[in-house]
């Protein structure tokens, strides 16, 4: 067998057994809460609801009314999710399968994807000793269940980690259209364009023209990208500003990221099943702190695709924190899987330790989302 074909069928092999890991801890999950786990109604909870009324009959947006917890100047729908991931059901729905089964299924291939990208793009660069816990903990990260459920999250890492594998080889152009998939599918997805500040700011790239014009091809389609949300918003409800006006109902406002971060710890010392919920944000800011503390040690040896994970990671960790509201924290944790690229260079010793703490966390997480407690 060929070099080139060994690393692909060793890296085969990796993304197969994070995969199998994957499965095994969601499998067991739901068999405690006495679900079927390949079943695809296992998978739809709460806001997969609203992605499935997108993708079947499109856009809604109106005054509330008789809705519970809303005043008379609220506004209710739909509106309030982005139209990537729903519109990619409908198109698929085309071939005459249920968009449930289209949810759930694009979603795990969407995670597949995530996990190749992880390892071919980063990961299988370096030493096994901390590429493969690397590949682990990728597979239990926190909030990983709604990797495979009926929700955006897959997709949107997807693009995230493809924009960055995309900028470590300096594919400008490639990275911002991978960005731009981010972008479409979920609002946090528009904070990948915070990478394009790493060509702009590295000398050695070229002279001030070449770097502005690198950063444009990676920040460009994303913005564009979001401009298309803004019109289709438009185009399907009559109002550009229709996200926002849902938005509102839930109480986003700026807030105090301690005061965030302390009451969602606090969650840990619940005793009604919740304090998995509480437990993962502790693991969550173990991490970030991790993270923080490999970038400054290891920066001269990052690419652009890691230096560009230190940022993005750093504004979906903060932002969050500081919107508050009802914003269900957790979910958003999910999206942090792209730190791992980061944590692959520090010490396997602490890839180890963040591997043993998120198995019993991404099992209690999972199963209470089955158990329709996580939103």
């Amino acid at each position: 067998m060929r070099p080139s074909e060994q690393r692909w069928a060793r890296g085969a092999g990796v993304v197969g057994g994070a995969l199998a890991l994957w499965a095994i801890v969601m499998w067991l999950a739901a068999r405690s809460a006495r679900l079927p786990v390949w079943s695809s109604s296992t998978w739809d909870r709460w806001d997969s609801g609203q992605y499935l009324s997108i993708a079947r009959d499109g856009y809604s947006f109106g005054p509330c009314i008789d809705v519970a917890n809303r005043g008379p100047g609220d506004m209710c729908g739909n509106a309030g999710w982005f139209p990537g991931y729903p519109y990619a059901i409908r198109v698929l729905g085309w071939s005459g399968i249920t968009h449930q089964s289209i949810g759930r299924w694009l979603s795990v291939l969407a995670f597949v994807a995530v996990l190749s990208i992880l390892w071919f793009g980063f990961l299988a660069a370096l030493p096994l000793a901390t590429s493969l816990p690397a590949m682990a903990l990728a597979a239990v990260f926190p909030a990983v269940v709604y990797d495979g459920a009926i929700f955006p999250i897959a997709l949107t890492t997807m693009g995230m980690l493809g924009a960055l594998a995309a900028m470590q080889r300096e594919r400008w152009l490639l990275a911002g259209l991978c960005g731009a998939i981010a972008a479409v599918c979920y609002p946090s997805g528009l904070l990948i364009g915070v990478a394009a500040a790493v060509p702009l700011l590295t000398p050695w790239l070229g002279t001030w023209r070449v770097r502005v014009i690198a950063a444009a091809k990676v920040a460009g389609p994303v913005a564009i990208g979001y401009l298309l949300v803004l019109m289709n918003f438009r185009r399907a409800t009559g109002s550009w500003d229709a996200w926002f006006r849902i938005q509102e109902a839930y109480g986003y406002r700026p807030s105090s990221p301690l005061r965030t971060l302390g009451r969602q710890v606090r969650l840990a010392l619940d005793h009604d099943g919740r304090g998995w919920i509480g437990l993962q944000t502790v693991l969550v800011l173990g991490l970030v702190i991790a993270s923080g503390i490999t970038a400054a040690k290891r920066w001269p040896e990052f690419g652009h695709g890691e230096r560009g994970a230190v940022a993005v990671v750093g504004l979906l960790w903060l932002v969050p924190l500081i919107v508050g509201g009802d914003l269900s924290l957790y979910r958003a944790e999910a999206l942090l899987l792209p730190i791992v690229v980061v944590l692959a260079r520090s010490h396997r010793m602490v890839l180890g330790a963040a591997f043993v703490i998120a198995v019993p966390i991404a099992f209690g997480m999972a199963r209470l989302f089955f158990l329709n407690v996580l939103i």
